[in-house]
């Protein structure tokens, strides 16, 4: 954290990211340790890869971001994200749950699968963080 990646570096991370396996393992690093720094690659991705590429930036920073609770970044990298690829998936279905007001700590869940994936293809993945609970 706090280095500039080189453009080599970027277009090698928005290839990557363009892989579903590794995409999908990386969901999982919204609720690990060093999430934060994580969110900080997205968001920098996010700016900096051109479309389609920047895509899947996108909705992982969403992802991120929706996991800790900011709705507000979460719902303008959806609506970026949903105006370069319409159809993607993971995007519509996070819109959705964030439109529909489904909580953080369900979306956590889903990084569960990620965590998952990394164990079946041998990856090894920060442990997770805990998050405290709301009452209500």
């Amino acid at each position: 954290s706090g280095e500039s990646l080189s453009d080599a570096e970027l277009a090698a991370l928005g290839c990557a990211l363009s892989d579903p396996q590794v995409r999908d393992i990386l969901y999982a690093l919204a609720v690990g340790e060093g999430a934060d720094d994580v969110e900080s690659l997205w968001a920098v991705l996010a700016r900096t890869l051109p479309p389609p590429w920047r895509v899947e930036a996108l909705v992982l920073l969403a992802f991120s971001a929706y996991a800790r609770g900011d709705g507000p970044l979460a719902g303008v990298s959806l609506q970026e994200a949903l105006r370069c690829e319409p159809e993607h998936r993971m995007a519509g279905m996070l819109d959705t749950a964030l439109s529909s007001g489904l909580r953080p700590e369900d979306i956590r869940d889903l990084a569960l699968t990620g965590y998952r994936l990394a164990k079946q293809f041998g990856v090894r993945l920060p442990p997770r963080r805990p998050f405290g609970r709301r009452a209500g």
